[in-house]
C-alpha cells in the first residue's frame, strides 16, 4: 500500500479486500481508513488464490481501470502513470515486471503470454470488460483469466516495468 501511496499518478483508489482476515481490518483501521480512496471489502473466509476476492475489488471499484498489487508485491512510483499513458485505446494491456530475490536484488521478468510466463503482476484491463476471474489456482487462475481477455481483439504489450514481485513460488518468500 505505500508503494501505491508514493505514485506519480494521483488520480485512483485502493481496494482492499479482506477475506476473513482481522489483521487485514485492523492495519486498515489503524494505517488507511483515514484516507478517502482507499477501501476496504470484507467477505467471508476463502481458498488460497479465491476468484472471490479479486472479483470482490473489481465489483467494488469506481474507476475505469483495474491494476493489482499483491500483498507481498511492490510498484515503482512510476507504474500507474506509465500505465495511464499508455491504456486509453486498449480494453488491456500487459507489460514485464522484476522478480526480487532473498538479497533484495530485482531482476527482469519478460512477461509472455504464455502459462506461468504471465500473471496478475503483468495485466491492467478496463473494469468494464466481459470477464471476471473463474478459479482458484496460483498459475491457473491467473492463466485462465489472461486467456479470456486474450479473446478480447484490442490489447498491447507496454513499456513499464515497475511491478516488484517480492517472492519467487516455492523458491522464496522475502
Amino acid at each position: 500500500i505505500e508503494s501505491a501511496l508514493n505514485q506519480t499518478f494521483k488520480s485512483f483508489e485502493i481496494i482492499i479486500v479482506a477475506d476473513g482476515c482481522s489483521i487485514t481490518k485492523a492495519l486498515y483501521e489503524k494505517h488507511y481508513s483515514h484516507h478517502a480512496f482507499i477501501k476496504l471489502m470484507e467477505i467471508e473466509k476463502q481458498t488460497s488464490y479465491s476468484a472471490t476476492v479479486r472479483n470482490t475489488g473489481i465489483e467494488n471499484a469506481s474507476g475505469k481501470y483495474i491494476t493489482y498489487l499483491d500483498t507481498d508485491d511492490m510498484i515503482g512510483k512510476n507504474h500507474l502513470e506509465t500505465i495511464a499513458e499508455n491504456i486509453s485505446s486498449f480494453d488491456w494491456v500487459w507489460y514485464d515486471d522484476y522478480l526480487m530475490d532473498n538479497t533484495f536484488k530485482h531482476h527482469y521478468n519478460s512477461c509472455r503470454l504464455k502459462y506461468g510466463k504471465c500473471g496478475t503482476s503483468n495485466i491492467t484491463h478496463k473494469r468494464n470488460l466481459p470477464t471476471r476471474w473463474t478459479c482458484s489456482g496460483y498459475s491457473n487462475d491467473d492463466w485462465a483469466f489472461i486467456q479470456s481477455l486474450m479473446k478480447l481483439p484490442n490489447y498491447t504489450k507496454i513499456e513499464t516495468p515497475e511491478y516488484f514481485i517480492c517472492h519467487q513460488p516455492r523458491r522464496v518468500d522475502v
